[in-house]
């Protein structure tokens, strides 16, 4: 649906391959935020938010306030549920840009 509204709203050709641009424009967009969450998920970013967590609980407060121990971490904010979504649509949109780069390319 994205592709389509990219297709009919931005191109003023309207050729197949203004389709497949616009079609790769969007995986393009998908794939980096699926990089993201991998490493989110990952939790790479865990420690590094716990260290600030702790650093600006510190110093504002001006003493050891343990309640930055209670908020969750980033890799808990990510559910398996809309990975598991997200990754599909990637790899159903990496499979449908490919098919459509072998038809253009064969035709």
């Amino acid at each position: 649906m994205i592709i389509l509204v990219l297709f009919f709203g931005l191109f003023s050709n309207k050729s197949f391959l203004d389709f497949i641009n616009g079609g790769f424009y969007v995986f393009s967009v998908y794939f980096i935020l699926s990089l993201i969450f991998f490493v989110i998920k990952g939790k790479f970013f865990d420690g590094i938010i716990y260290s600030f967590r702790r650093f600006s609980s510190r110093v504002a407060k001006g003493n050891a306030n343990e309640d930055y121990l209670q908020k969750r971490d980033p890799s808990e904010t990510l559910s398996s549920q809309f990975l598991s979504i997200w990754y599909y649509q990637t790899i159903i949109l990496a499979v449908f840009i490919c098919f459509l780069l072998l038809l253009y390319y064969s035709l």
